[in-house]
């Protein structure tokens, strides 16, 4: 072999080995974010993605029975189903013409009719659609929180069924992370409109027959304070920008939550509107706390009720990462167990590459300095 043969050769050499150290440090730093490491829990989870239909069901016959009443319609009842169909009641025939116009601009179409009721459905396409948007949004959200949460590695995925599996390593956070997984976070202020009264005196001053763009909201716990509330929302989880846990003026855990700028705009021109009026906060549906508007309040906010330290900062997470377009449900729960022996297996992974390679340059040089035949010239 000639003396420039020599360098070329050791300057491939260098190159493989240099090429394998740099894979068996890659693997090495795979080994460690891997949950076999120290072990591993493994939740699965599963996405009710037919509320995500319901809600969209609702949301549009909401919009369906504005339009029939501002096109001459006269429909007393419009209720939707989590299969995304809504029943129209009380319809007079001579509103078929204000019904049509209203849903050519709908995903609806129009079943038979069953007697008095006129029933309409979500096309299925669309239908489907709208769950595997809510089932990768639910992906989304829990990969966010969890890193928020400080948890190492989590693994996040999306199956089939509406199913979602979680990995997360056996540490500290596996409480919390379990509680994260499925606190729906969705945030919500809404104006009161009557209030405070036990959920059946409000809907008897009614005659248990609620306005269609209102709602009763209540509290949890043994006695609950219930208001009748807008189904509108002024400020959503939305128009969050951050959110902290912190610690109120009695020194007793809270929320501080700073709004978007388009949010802060919204709340100070409401609040600045309707000062002695009462702002019910709700998370979850659940009533947090509806107190009296004292005055105008900008982009910081802060969320008080019967919070411990930790539950303050789930709440803070969850409303940070956004809140889940559909409620998950715990379905299984394994252990990993840890497994130290694979960690040859990782690190082997480069030198395998690197062993490849030489081989493939000997047999390089092999074919280089093959003798040659043939006239000289």
């Amino acid at each position: 072999m000639s003396k420039s043969g020599f360098w070329v050769l050791l300057g491939l050499l260098g190159a493989v080995f240099g090429l394998s150290a740099v894979a068996a440090t890659f693997c090495t730093f795979n080994w460690y974010r891997h949950p076999a490491r120290r072990g591993a829990f493994a939740f699965t989870l599963e996405a009710r993605t037919s509320e995500a239909v319901r809600a969209v069901a609702e949301d549009r016959a909401m919009a369906l029975e504005e339009a029939l009443r501002a096109r001459g319609g006269s429909a007393l009842h419009v209720a939707a189903t989590a299969e995304g169909s809504v029943a129209i009641e009380g319809l007079l025939p001579d509103a078929a013409p204000a019904l049509a116009r209203a849903l050519a601009d709908t995903p609806f179409h129009r079943e038979p009719d069953e007697g008095a009721v006129v029933r309409l459905r979500l096309s299925p396409s669309y239908a489907r659609s709208i769950e595997q948007e809510a089932l990768g949004q639910s992906k989304a959200v829990l990969e966010r929180r969890l890193r928020a949460l400080g948890v190492p590695g989590p693994r996040v995925s999306a199956g089939a069924g509406g199913r979602i599996r979680v990995e997360v390593p056996a540490a500290r956070e596996l409480e919390a992370s379990r509680r994260v997984l499925t606190l729906g976070g969705m945030l919500a202020l809404k104006p009161v409109e009557d209030g405070p009264a036990p959920r059946d005196e409000l809907l008897a001053r009614y005659g248990d027959q609620l306005p269609f763009d209102r709602t009763v909201a209540c509290s949890t716990g043994p006695e609950p304070e219930c208001f009748l509330v807008n189904r509108a929302a002024v400020i959503t989880g939305r128009d969050v920008e951050r959110a902290r846990p912190a610690l109120d003026a009695g020194n007793s855990p809270s929320v501080h939550v700073t709004l978007t700028p388009a949010g802060a705009a919204t709340m100070k021109r409401f609040t600045g509107r309707n000062v002695g009026r009462r702002l019910a906060i709700l998370l979850d549906g659940a009533l947090i706390v509806a107190p009296l508007i004292q005055g105008e309040i900008g982009g910081d906010a802060q969320i008080t009720g019967r919070f411990t330290a930790g539950e303050a900062n789930e709440i803070a997470v969850t409303l940070q990462a956004g809140a889940l377009p559909v409620p998950l449900t715990f379905v299984a729960e394994e252990r990993i167990p840890s497994a130290p022996w694979l960690l040859p297996y990782w690190i082997l992974g480069g030198p395998n590459l690197a062993v490849a390679a030489v081989t493939a340059v000997g047999m390089l040089l092999v074919v280089w300095k093959r003798p040659r035949t043939g006239h000289a010239p």
